[in-house]
């Protein structure tokens, strides 16, 4: 009986991406080869980790982008091994988040990619293939995954559908929907979080894909702002704790160190920077225990 070795899904887009990388210099080329790469990365992460929706990437220090965490469809994150380092061999070639439809978290970066929103490669001929982006729409002008809930919108409670509200105000995040205020039809005025709300004639496909982007980029951006201020939080209290130990030492051998405002100012500014950590934390419970999926 013939054997034959199993067919490597990436292969193809691997010889698309070689001849993207043939192309003359110029943006047509650079387009191609990120469209290749990013093909290669979509479908690596199909194969590998198929629960995985979201992707969050950050600039590699050895150029490209590196995938920085994989999230779900909630936007909680996922565990898995090796991929991270396995996709760096087209990740190294994803030349902007721009080109690659991602969503910036904060303008410098992590940005979060939607798997099932991505652009395909190009098509043969040079036109964009089924699923290639289209040029993003200012955020609150249209309704769209970046706001598809508008000032005045009559809408209901996801939770109560008989509560019916009128939206007056939006507040966004990076150019996301983050919080809407609205004006309840008992006259309540109060902010909620835009999945707490749904249309009046019952909640949709569209409708609930766009509230699960909008809940997993916020996540997504409590948790990076998490990260980074719990590494900075740590290397001032390790200085800190260095201080600490001279004037132990100091003490000890009977000599009583110089006063410094800095130490003082020091140890409140790490309180200061637990209690906002804490408040992250608070956040992230609270955005899920306000998650109506």
């Amino acid at each position: 009986m013939t054997t034959h070795p199993p067919t490597d899904p990436t292969a193809d887009l691997d010889v698309r991406l070689d001849a993207a990388h043939a192309l003359r210099g110029g943006p047509a080329r650079e387009r191609a080869i990120t469209e290749a790469a990013l093909a290669a990365v979509v479908t690596e992460i199909g194969r590998r980790a198929p629960s995985v929706h979201y992707v969050e990437f950050d600039w590699a220090p050895y150029g490209g982008l590196d995938a920085h965490a994989f999230l779900d469809s909630r936007g909680n994150e996922i565990e898995v091994p090796g991929l991270a380092g396995d996709l760096a061999q087209w990740t190294t070639d994803l030349r902007s988040p721009d080109m690659a439809a991602m969503i910036p978290i904060s303008p410098r970066g992590p940005f979060l990619l939607d798997l099932e929103a991505a652009p395909t490669a190009t098509a043969a001929g040079g036109e964009p293939g089924e699923g290639s982006a289209t040029p993003r729409k200012r955020a609150g002008r249209v309704r769209d995954a970046y706001c598809p809930i508008l000032v005045g919108d009559q809408l209901a409670y996801a939770d109560r559908p008989d509560l019916r509200a009128e939206v007056t105000r939006l507040r966004f995040e990076s150019g996301f929907l983050d919080e809407c205020e609205v004006l309840r039809a008992d006259g309540v005025r109060e902010s909620v979080l835009p999945w707490m709300l749904a249309p009046t004639d019952g909640t949709t496909e569209p409708w609930q894909t766009r509230m699960r982007l909008l809940y997993a980029f916020r996540r997504a951006h409590v948790n990076d702002m998490l990260r980074d201020d719990s590494l900075a939080l740590a290397e001032r209290a390790d200085t800190l704790s260095r201080t600490l130990a001279a004037i132990a030492t100091a003490l000890r051998n009977r000599v009583i160190p110089h006063a410094s405002a800095t130490t003082a100012h020091a140890a409140r500014d790490i309180d200061e920077g637990l209690e906002a950590l804490a408040s992250m934390y608070d956040e992230l419970n609270y955005l899920h225990e306000h998650w109506t999926d």
